[in-house]
């Protein structure tokens, strides 16, 4: 039954002609940009083909049996286990950077510490932020103040990891996500128009100068000090230096690439974006399948939520979308994130009134 549900899905067919367009590619001796690195190997092709098929296949097969009762298993299961893989992580590691912990791993450099976390993972638990707070608002009794202490765990694991681009999406989505919390749209507006010119205020005002100057010693010694250091020269004098430069100028360099040839591209990548990266190195006849596969589940998902939970479901998707254009790694661990666990989130506090409507 399942091979049949999986093959009359059109998103199935998207990815198929993806995976058709970067072997055409590869055969043809070009170089391309996936989220595993810049390579003209048939290996790269076989593990991107493993971080895209089997969240894709599941996927489709969780919006086809359309089960609360399946959702309601998954995600009671999912939420203890990352409860307790995070208290048991936090325990092993003490004071240890993530990111410096992942690292090392991933390079070979000894830890001294019986567990690891992966580099790409500590980027997309940012994403689940928006969708955890929905669990927190919508659903009542014991599951509500245990996906409280996930939503407290998740937001101490993203701090820990001293990942920018991670502690920037979690901090805004999270802004957002209690922005959108009211279910009166006017007032949901005016929480918004009033987080939008509290920003604009401390923008002029200097107030984000003295708040970056004042966080800046809890990440001495990290990456995102630099980054800090970065944002204070570009307020200061509205010139980018240090990463923030570099970051523009890889940036950049997919764009030129992009645009030399807009139909196959440049073939050349900054190697920093894994949207504008595709476009450099494969253009759009290899970016529109890409967009495709994400923008066909989107459309297939949304439809099983009501309005309130598309509000958190579409900010979860702006956070990918800013994931994947400023960073260039997503992989399985996003995938999964994206095409699973961030609608089931959505689902989940459905689950609950629809068991309370079938007694």
């Amino acid at each position: 039954m399942y091979p049949k549900v999986v093959l009359r899905n059109k998103t199935f067919y998207w990815l198929m002609l993806y995976f058709l367009i970067v072997f055409l590619f590869i055969i043809f001796g070009r170089t391309v940009k996936l989220d595993i690195g810049r390579s003209s190997s048939y290996v790269q092709l076989i593990i991107e083909y493993a971080f895209l098929l089997p969240n894709v296949i599941i996927c489709l097969i969780l919006l086809y049996l359309d089960d609360y009762r399946i959702v309601t298993i998954l995600m009671k299961s999912t939420v203890m286990i990352i409860i307790v893989s995070f208290v048991v992580l936090l325990v092993l590691i003490g004071n240890v950077d993530l990111r410096r912990l992942s690292t090392a791993y991933e390079n070979d450099i000894e830890v001294q510490t019986p567990s690891f976390i992966n580099y790409t993972l500590l980027h997309v638990y940012a994403l689940l932020i928006p969708v955890v707070y929905y669990c927190c608002v919508k659903i009542n009794g014991l599951y509500k103040y245990l996906c409280i202490v996930l939503l407290v765990l998740l937001s101490y694991v993203v701090y820990k990891s001293s990942i920018t681009a991670s502690l920037i999406i979690g901090v805004v989505s999270l802004l957002l996500s209690i922005s959108l919390s009211s279910k009166n749209i006017h007032r949901t507006v005016f929480f918004i128009t009033v987080l939008f010119a509290t920003f604009i205020v401390f923008y002029y005002s200097g107030v984000f100068v003295s708040i970056l100057k004042g966080i800046l010693p809890y990440f001495e010694g990290s990456a995102v000090e630099e980054k800090i250091e970065d944002a204070l020269f570009l307020l200061s004098t509205g010139e980018s230096g240090g990463s923030f430069a570099a970051r523009e100028d890889l940036h950049q360099r997919s764009w030129d690439s992009f645009f030399s040839n807009i139909l196959i591209g440049g073939g050349m990548a900054g190697g920093h974006s894994s949207l504008i990266d595709r476009l450099a190195t494969m253009g759009l006849l290899g970016f529109i399948p890409y967009f495709m596969i994400y923008y066909s589940i989107i459309k297939q998902w949304v439809k099983h939520f009501d309005r309130f939970g598309k509000r958190y479901y579409y900010l979860g998707v702006l956070s990918v979308v800013v994931m994947l254009y400023s960073k260039g790694l997503f992989g399985q661990e996003g995938n999964l994130v994206f095409m699973v666990l961030m609608p089931l989130f959505i689902m989940f506090p459905d689950t609950f009134l629809q068991r309370m409507d079938s007694k």
